[in-house]
């Protein structure tokens, strides 16, 4: 009787502590498991913000700077333009007056 409860005594614990054991290492790797995919994930999504913060300011520098260049060569050649009709105006009037004189 003694030897059997001390055999089933040991079976017991044994038992026991091998569910604790597994329930342990699952719970650990469990816990690993998300807090990987969390980390991953965070990642994952820190990136993609990064990236596209990059692109939309990159776009929008690009696009900012593509229109000053284009408003800039606009009043170039508006200026120009308006130069070049002032002294073809100014010419055509002192040739006027001196073929009138």
């Amino acid at each position: 009787l003694y030897y059997t409860l001390l055999h089933y005594t040991t079976l017991y614990f044994t038992l026991l502590h091998s569910t604790t054991l597994y329930y342990t290492l699952l719970r650990n790797y469990t816990a690993t498991l998300y807090y990987t995919l969390l980390h991953s994930t965070t990642l994952y999504c820190t990136l993609l913000h990064s990236t596209t913060l990059y692109y939309a300011t990159t776009l929008l520098h690009s696009t900012i700077l593509y229109y000053t260049l284009l408003h800039f060569t606009s009043l170039y050649y508006t200026l120009l333009h308006s130069t070049t009709l002032y002294y073809t105006l100014l010419h055509s009037t002192t040739l006027y007056y001196t073929l009138l004189h």
